[in-house]
Parts: C-alpha cells; structure tokens; sequence
C-alpha cells in the first residue's frame, strides 16, 4: 500500500522531468502562477523530490499522521510566496531528484516537519506540490496541463479531503485541483484550500 504513492509519484516526476527537458533556454525566464519563474519552479519541485528521498528515520512513523497532516502544514505550493532560487541547470535539477527515488521502500519511515511518518505517506503529501507544479509549468509552455492519472487521483482525494464535503458536482478532477490551488475562481466559499 505505500509503494503506490511513491510509484505514482514516481511517474508523475518522470512526466515533469520530460517536460521540462525540453525547455529551451529563453523559456526558462516564463513566469508561472504567482510570477515564478519556470526555473525557480523547478528548483522547487526538485527540492519536493529530495525531501521524500531523504533517509531513513531510526524511529516508528507515528500513527496519528498522514498525508492529509503533512499538506495541511506544508507552507506553501508553487507559485505563493517568494520564489526559491533558481537552480543552474533546472531540468537536470529535477532529473536527479527523481532518480533519488529509485528503490525507496514505501513502508520505511521517514522524517517530515511535523514528525516521523510512512515513506509512502510523505510521498503522497508529496503529489499534490508536483501535481500543481506540473500543471504550472505545461501552462507556461503553453502544453495542455495534464496530470499522471495515479497522481493526479492522489492529489484530488487529499483536496477532497480536505473539502470536507462534497466536491462541487460537475467539477472534474482538473478543475477540483485548480480551484483548490487558487487557479480557478468558483462560485464556491470552500476554495481556497491552499496556498
């Protein structure tokens, strides 16, 4: 059960690292949402990655956390707030980061900032950032903003569950992660989830 966010993650991470492996030179000064740079999103997103590759942690995840915790907390995604700095080479940045991935059992526990939880766990949390991040940069690069489908499913059941509700009806999952992200205004006082 928790290697399936880290495959998904997985998968999401080598989509965005295709994608930004074609990014000319002049295009990494595009500006996605919040005025970032699309070279600053990268170093963002890398770093996202490096969190979830970190190592082992000695003690037991705690039961009382979960992914639904972790993006609760997380202070921000893409585009809100001050850019990170942007990395020299971006699209290596990123490709490294995903490598890093590479046979990480789920079910190890990890570090995060609220505690020791699952690998698997901390993943999850982890796609909702590079979900967003994804959207942002195809839509910089004017490429229709698409999700892996396991990831972009992980992304919208932890804004689902954050919602606590019903998802407005007729609202897709695209639209469900943009409305939750500040991208798309709707008639709907819940959204905003996050930042």
């Amino acid at each position: 059960m928790s290697d399936e966010p880290l495959a998904a993650l997985r998968a999401e991470a080598d989509a965005v690292a295709a994608l930004l492996a074609e990014v000319a030179d002049d295009d990494w000064a595009r500006t996605v949402h919040g005025g970032w740079r699309l070279d600053a999103l990268a170093g963002h997103l890398a770093a996202v990655l490096t969190a979830v590759a970190a190592p082992a942690a000695d003690e037991p995840p705690r039961a009382d956390l979960d992914r639904h915790d972790l993006v609760a907390a997380a202070p921000a995604l893409s585009g809100s707030g001050p850019a990170p700095p942007a990395p020299r080479e971006p699209a290596r940045v990123v490709a490294e980061a995903r490598r890093d991935l590479d046979a990480l059992d789920g079910d190890a526990a990890v570090a995060s900032p609220l505690g020791t939880v699952t690998r698997g766990e901390r993943a999850a949390a982890a796609t909702l950032p590079l979900v967003i991040g994804h959207l942002d940069a195809a839509a910089a690069l004017d490429r229709p903003p698409v999700a892996t489908p396991a990831a972009g499913r992980i992304a919208a059941r932890i804004c689902e569950a954050l919602l606590e509700g019903p998802r407005p009806r007729a609202m897709g999952r695209a639209r469900l992660l943009r409305a939750a992200t500040g991208r798309l205004s709707v008639a709907d006082a819940r959204f905003p989830l996050l930042g």
